[in-house]
């Protein structure tokens, strides 16, 4: 049934949706060789093509119409088809004609001979026809009214590609003639080379050529780059000499034809082929002299200067010897011609420019390193002739341009520090002296390693670099750190590292007045300025911290680079400039600098530090309301900076606080407007500030800190009300709630860094806390709410103790009736950390006690449903059911070391279970991790019952139930041994990986232990009973339970991991 035609649809899409539908589908599924109307399938092709690409009509059709394509170019005889149709004597439409030689290039590689000596004659007959020639062979025909002299350009550059690609499958054997038969088409009555249509194809083929088979940029199958290469060593030897000439006489004859349109395009592409082919072409048939004057014409040129430029970078790029290199530069003279190119309004020729002289000077640089020591100099010398000219376009207001040349730079600069580095290591150290923390303190100045040319090089790169990373008079702060101009002031920043460990004290000498004027800048001065002084100070703090500046004492005397920072970061903290500058950029910088440097601020500088507080809570910090970046960054850094100064604050602490609490209201964010990277950026910045709340009230008096407390928990507990009083919970309120549990947890991990014992009042308050937890996780029945609740006792527990083992009771009861498979590892991690902050408390082991079993049954009972989906092919629920198994795991480990084995095996059937579950998952190696795990659990349960009653792991520790019988384990404990021999034995299970090796130390591990604990009783099982049975000779029983006695479990488990790599081999 065809479906009736929409609004939107054109009547071409129409007629397609009908004749598709009845004929086309049935006329593809019988071949093309059964089709006798050849034009109407042309049609219909044309027709799919131009439907499928439109934006607009019924989807339906064009999907039909796509599928119809796919199936043609996957068909046996679509190539023809297309070929026919491209070079057909009827214009097609060009997204036909595009489609129809993409057909053709997915076809080539499935073609044999024959078939491609057709396509080969089509093709070049329908060239010879678009290039006003006869189609030169009386068999082949290609329609008169098509040529590709009118092609819009990406036309031409898809027919320049097929062939390319015809010309990678043909000129081996078939087609040797390629290069040859496409230079007779050049020719014209005037000129060798004037046939314009031509020489525009034949150099996009070109170009073409070069990408698929020269391109050093693209990576390739080895397979490809092998055919590659041997397509170059074929062209070398039969046809290179030729093309170089060509392209040159090509070029110096269409440079002078400016009444030609396609002059212009014609000489750019033959600059394009000279600057791709010259990498792997020999460079004498290139770089003759009057090639090159015409190159070196084209940069005045101001439509091909661009491509001149490329070209000429692409000539000095070429991998040559030193030595030739040096010559090639020398006789190019690129220096001085490139000095004669003045900055330009044309900012792209400039970038091209600054990208030539980069090439050169990098070039020159390499040279220098690699060369002998006279040749070098001679090379430097040139080199030195450049650098006005590296700095002059490091410097240009277009970052862009001035990226070009920091490679050259920054090569420059290891240079010199390589050998200044090999000149201080002649040095005898003998006659140095050190300091008490083992560091020479009189080696010589840096000045003495470096010559006069290099030392004068590397200050006028310091100071060009400090320029350029400033911002413009007309740029704006960039608030995003991966903007461009932040991405270059970072490389920039590291070109002032090299120049700092090349000469420390250059270094200081130009950064620090620059630093200093900024911050002595009044306040209304351009905040640039200030902004620059701000950056070099922290680059100057930076460089310290890298090593790049020395901080090494001299005597008792800081050394001069500390000197230096710690007088302007104090002139930084007291300056108006800084203070009072509007722009946040300096703002942001201002506090960055301080929290890293928090350390300078003591009990003697206590006016210094207030004037530093009152920055953070002003409207320039955490009150900031003009950036939202500066704010959400200054919570942060505040509570960085006060934590660090704590003892320090004292009495400013009560005025800190209230200046925090307007702040502490949370609100839900909109995760469809945030601009962050998360919706819950805002959100956790802001938990810096309940953090540092918790902090600053742990300072105050005893009624004044639990004034805090209630003032701080008891919006809190109003707002959670609030928002469990919404019915039915909605997405709102869920995350009120769990962003004011994570609060309640956040403000009392302030509070527990407390030294003294926290009031009645507080613990009261904090104990509330637990009970409305308990109420919202009760009301709300929501993942985030269980997770919130989990955290917030996680931070309760260092507080308050054993007092809320009633709510830790409810708690534990509410998240393992209402956990899922997702929650249920950290649901186990969460149980651990409790065990562990409670390890000698008796309730909660008879806590533990009657929980186990059903927790235990909850992890079996989602392990098992988990196993059957992860069979069925799910893989999120594989990777969370080996989740649960690690935390299971982890959680039985974590009893046992807290000496809680007791309520393990105070059931019979619950120990089984887990015993059993253990060795399950300790004798199956395709998990390492696990594996692991489990034999380390092994481990410990015979340690502790090896023996078949409650035993501590060593005198001085006492286990609850200490004593008690542990029916039937004592029985097992040696059949616990067939693991360690049966795991590194089994299928795949590979001894030369790293975590494997520690498995078999683990396993080397439970030998040891069951030894200790049943002797001679153990040896002889393995002698009599278990060696016998897997194979092992005498001999190597005998030496091995010889080493079981003797050796340390150290060296023990080194013998093991040796034995039973023997043993499996």
């Amino acid at each position: 049934m065809v479906a009736p035609p929409t609004a939107r649809d054109s009547p071409q899409c129409v007629i397609f949706r009908v004749t598709f539908q009845t004929n086309l589908a049935l006329q593809l599924r019988r071949g093309f060789h059964k089709i006798h109307n050849i034009n109407q399938m042309e049609d219909q092709i044309e027709q799919a093509v131009d439907i499928a690409i439109q934006g607009v009509g019924d989807p339906a059709v064009r999907q039909q119409a796509l599928d119809f394509c796919n199936q043609v170019k996957a068909s046996d005889e679509g190539w023809q088809m297309c070929l026919a149709m491209f070079a057909g004597d009827r214009k097609r439409s060009d997204a036909a004609r595009y489609f129809s030689l993409q057909v053709i290039d997915e076809a080539l590689g499935r073609l044999n001979r024959e078939q491609l000596v057709y396509v080969r004659d089509h093709l070049f007959a329908y060239v010879r026809m678009g290039s006003g020639l006869s189609q030169g062979q009386a068999n082949v025909n290609v329609g008169q009214a098509v040529s590709f002299a009118d092609d819009p350009v990406h036309m031409k550059n898809k027919l320049g590609e097929t062939l390319a690609y015809l010309f990678i499958m043909t000129y081996t054997e078939i087609w040797d003639t390629f290069f040859y038969d496409f230079e007779r088409l050049l020719e014209s009555p005037e000129n060798q080379f004037g046939n314009p249509r031509a020489a525009d194809l034949y150099l996009r083929v070109l170009n073409d050529i070069h990408r698929e088979i020269g391109d050093t940029l693209i990576i390739r199958d080895p397979a490809v780059q092998s055919r590659n290469n041997d397509l170059k060593d074929l062209i070398r030897n039969r046809d290179m000499a030729r093309l170089a000439d060509s392209w040159k006489k090509i070029l110096m004859y269409y440079k002078d034809q400016q009444l030609e349109p396609l002059a212009t395009e014609i000489v750019n592409n033959a600059l394009r082929v000279i600057g791709g082919w010259v990498s792997w072409a020999e460079l004498t048939l290139i770089a003759e002299p009057e090639a090159l004057e015409a190159i070196f014409n084209l940069l005045s040129s101001p439509k091909s200067r661009i491509h001149a430029c490329d070209c000429l970078s692409e000539i000095v790029a070429k991998k040559m010897y030193p030595n030739a290199k040096f010559q090639l530069i020398q006789s190019l003279n690129l220096t001085s011609i490139i000095h004669t190119l003045s900055q330009s309004a044309d900012i792209e020729f400039d970038e091209r420019v600054a990208k030539l002289a980069n090439s050169i000077g990098s070039e020159l640089i390499h040279i220098v390193e690699t060369e002998s020591q006279e040749f070098s100099a001679n090379c430097e010398a040139l080199l030195l002739d450049m650098f006005p000219l590296l700095l002059r376009y490091l410097g240009n207001e277009y970052d862009d341009t001035s990226s070009q040349v920091l490679p050259s730079v920054g090569s420059y600069l290891q240079l010199v520090r390589r050998d200044s580095k090999r000149e201080k290591a002649k040095i005898n150290p003998n006659r140095l002296t050190k300091n008490t923390a083992d560091q020479y303190e009189n080696f010589p100045a840096d000045r003495t390693f470096i010559s006069d040319q290099r030392h004068a090089v590397v200050r006028s790169i310091l100071e060009a670099v400090m320029k350029k990373c400033r911002y413009l008079d007309d740029q704006e702060w960039e608030e995003d750190e991966d903007g461009e101009f932040c991405e270059l002031r970072q490389r920039l920043k590291n070109l002032q590292d090299m120049c700092a460990s090349i000469d420390n004290q250059l270094f200081l000498d130009d950064v620090c007045p620059v630093i200093s004027q900024a911050l002595s800048l009044p306040p209304t001065a351009d905040w640039r300025d200030i902004e620059l002084g701000m950056f070099e100070l922290q680059t100057l703090s930076e460089a310290m911290r890298s090593g790049a500046l020395s901080t090494v004492k001299t005597g008792q005397n800081e050394s001069p680079a500390t000197q230096a920072f710690n007088n302007l970061f104090f002139q930084m903290v007291a300056s108006d400039a800084v203070a009072q500058c509007p722009q946040p950029a300096v703002h942001l910088l201002f506090m960055e600098i301080v929290v890293k440097h928090s350390s300078l601020f003591s009990q003697h500088n206590t006016n210094l530090l207030n004037r530093v507080l009152e920055f953070f809570v002003s409207p320039l910090g955490i009150q900031n309301s003009e950036s939202t970046k500066v704010q959400m960054r200054s919570w942060i850094l505040f509570h960085k900076f006060c934590k660090s100064v704590k003892p320090q604050i004292g009495q400013v602490a009560q005025l800190l606080v209230d200046s925090i609490r307007p702040l502490l209201v949370i609100q839900t964010e909109d995760d469809t407007d945030s601009d962050d990277e998360s919706a819950g950026s805002a959100f956790n910045a802001q938990l810096n500030l309940f953090e540092l709340s918790g902090i600053l009230v742990s300072i105050l008096d005893e009624a004044s800190a639990t004034n805090g407390v209630e003032q701080t928990l008891q919006p809190i507990f109003t707002a959670v009300e609030k928002a469990i009083g919404v019915s039915p919970p909605n997405a709102e309120s869920i995350t009120l709630v769990h962003h004011n549990l994570v609060a309640i947890g956040t403000f009392a991990h302030g509070l527990d860094g407390s030294s003294n014992k926290l009031p009645d009042g507080i613990l009261q308050l904090f104990k509330n806390s637990a009970e409305v937890v308990n109420v919202a996780l009760d009301r709300i029945p929501d993942t985030k709410v269980r997770e919130a609740a989990r955290t917030v006792f996680t931070r309760l527990v260092p507080i308050l103790g054993s007092s809320i083992l009633s709510e830790i009771s409810t708690l534990i009861q509410i998240l393992l009736q209402r956990c899922s498979h997702a929650e249920l590892a950290d649901f186990l991690g969460f149980l651990g950390h409790l065990l562990h902050s409670f390890r000698n408390d008796e309730g909660v082991y008879n806590m533990l006690k009657s929980l186990l079993s059903p927790l235990c049954q909850r992890v079996f009972a989602s392990l098992e449903e988990l196993s059957a989906s992860a069979d069925a092919g799910n893989t999120d629920d594989k990777v969370l059911k080996v989740e649960i198994q690690r935390a299971y795991l982890m959680f039985i480990m974590q009893i046992l070391r807290d000496r809680m084995g007791g309520a393990i095996v105070e059931d019979k059937q619950l120990a089984d279970s887990i015993i059993k579950s253990v060795i399950h998952y300790a004798s199956d190696p395709t998990d390492i991790y696990t594996c692991r795990s489990a034999a380390s659990c092994l481990t410990k349960m015979i340690q502790l019952w090896g023996n078949g009653e409650l035993e501590a792991a060593s005198a001085e520790e006492s286990v609850f139930d200490q004593g008690q019988k542990i029916d039937g384990f004592e029985q097992i404990v040696l059949e616990f041994s067939g693991l360690c021999w049966q795991v590194p034995a089994s299928s795949g299970f590979n001894l030369q990986d790293a975590q494997s090796k520690i498995l078999v130390t683990e396993l080397g591990n439970i030998q040891k232990h069951i030894y200790l604990k049943k002797g001679d009783q153990f040896l002889s099982y393995l002698v009599e009973q278990y060696f016998p049975q897997i194979g092992v000779p005498d001999n190597a029983a005998k030496d091995y339970v010889e080493k079981l006695k003797t050796l340390e479990n150290k060296d023990f488990k080194k013998y093991f991991s040796a034995f039973v790599n023997e043993l499996v081999k």
